[in-house]
């Protein structure tokens, strides 16, 4: 691979679980931006994740109907160099 990126990193201690219930099975559509800097991919509870491939930053957003709804703060991640955002 050109490039790795970490998409379900804090399903990594459930592995086991996931594994009995079939959902390591499930499965995510991914695209990429037309200039190809960024990627996009879905993930669990409405969340996608949002990858820089130019500086490794990502961000995770939920996707949600209701405008008024309080945004996600997600924890800040690692890039895929593994540095502190």
């Amino acid at each position: 691979p050109v490039a790795t990126y970490n998409v379900h990193e804090q399903l990594r201690a459930r592995l086991c679980d996931l594994y009995e219930n079939d959902s390591i099975f499930d499965k995510f559509n991914c695209c990429m931006n037309g200039n190809g800097g960024g990627v996009a991919t879905g993930s669990y509870n409405n969340l996608f994740r949002v990858f820089n491939v130019w500086d490794g930053t990502d961000m995770t957003l939920e996707a949600s109907r209701d405008p008024m709804r309080k945004r996600l703060q997600a924890p800040p991640s690692k890039n895929r160099l593994g540095a502190r955002k």
